[in-house]
């Protein structure tokens, strides 16, 4: 048995009771969180080194020659400079700091192995970067939306077409759109439904543009022979509703891939990623007059304060948020008919 700095007894790794090891602990704090998109992003964070070659929390602590569950409060500054020193956004500096926090926090509540945090409750203390009151993404105008879509419909690229349409009049993440499945849709009332399974697991339900309905069954009938075409009646079980050419759900990376794709074909100049399309989604509907907190929903925004990133007029006025972005886009679809 060891002895943390704090005095608190933990059992290191390598010694007989495996299942309290800091790698095994990490594990099931991961694994506690519902949405797969949710574990990757914190596993990132914490225990594997990422794409843009940031160190993860343990591998930083390695590097350090401290273990986990010894690192001092004095210690955490270190690693806050070392984020800042790999040019990260405030966003992503802030969820690099809250996931050995809540780690720790789980090491503490549930593993019972540690009684200190050395990462204080708050982020005041480590004096990070404030997130900008207005996303930083950048937003599509309507008519850089129709010309991408021009371009798509044009090569007769309909499941493309149809990705592009859901991602730009729904505002949903890349990992929501995947997860489609021909049963998220149904009539209603007169009105077409969707279930969206946004961030840890938390499903909503909101209304389907009717150019969304179009375009996803235009994409259904243009699908190869053998293939069931959904009737949107939730009797059919074809799932997913986004395919890679071998019937496979779509994974985030290849919506990516879609996204740049039609938007090089569009002439859209600068990068465009499929969050671009969701900040477009809330930044026109906000615009339009459509009331935050309807927007909220819509988007499955948790915390009010992310739409409000959004709201570049602090406009509230009573209107249905999808209803308010058919009718932003039919205007700029009808100024350049006029344009001829």
């Amino acid at each position: 048995m060891t002895l943390t700095p704090l005095g608190v007894p933990i059992i290191m790794p390598g010694e007989d009771d495996e299942y309290f090891s800091v790698d095994q602990m990490a594990r099931r704090f991961v694994d506690s969180f519902p949405s797969d998109h949710t574990r990757r992003a914190v596993r990132g964070d914490l225990t594997a080194e990422n794409r843009r070659g940031t160190m993860s929390y343990f591998d930083w602590c390695r590097l350090a020659g401290v273990h986990p569950l010894m690192v001092h409060r004095r210690q955490v500054p270190a690693w806050v400079r070392y984020l800042g020193s790999r040019g990260l956004s405030p966003a992503t500096m802030k969820r690099k700091v809250s996931t050995p926090r809540c780690f720790y926090r789980h090491v503490i509540d549930t593993e019972q192995q540690l009684e200190v945090n050395p990462f204080p409750d708050r982020n005041k203390p480590l004096r990070l970067t404030p997130v900008a009151d207005e996303s930083e993404t950048r937003a599509l105008t309507a008519s850089e939306w129709l010309s991408i879509r021009r371009a798509v419909e044009k090569a007769g690229a309909w499941r493309d077409a149809a990705i592009l349409t859901t991602l730009f009049y729904q505002g949903l993440r890349a990992a929501e759109l995947c997860a489609l499945s021909s049963t998220s849709l149904w009539w209603e009332g007169g009105q077409q439904l969707m279930k969206v399974v946004g961030k840890g697991g938390r499903t909503r339900v909101v209304v389907a543009d009717s150019e969304v309905s179009s375009s996803i069954t235009h994409m259904l009938a243009s699908r190869p022979h053998g293939v069931e075409v959904q009737r949107f009646d939730g009797q059919s079980r074809l799932s997913p509703l986004f395919t890679d050419r071998h019937g496979s759900a779509m994974t985030p990376n290849q919506v990516k891939w879609v996204v740049k794709r039609w938007a090089e074909a569009g002439g859209v100049r600068g990068a465009v990623t499929p969050h671009c399309y969701r900040h477009t989604c809330a930044t026109l509907m906000l615009a339009a007059g459509a009331p935050i907190r309807e927007v909220q929903r819509f988007l499955g925004h948790a915390n009010p304060a992310t739409t409000q990133r959004y709201d570049a007029r602090r406009q509230m006025i009573e209107n249905s948020p999808v209803q308010v972005l058919h009718k932003a886009v039919e205007a700029a679809q009808m100024r350049r008919m006029s344009r001829g």
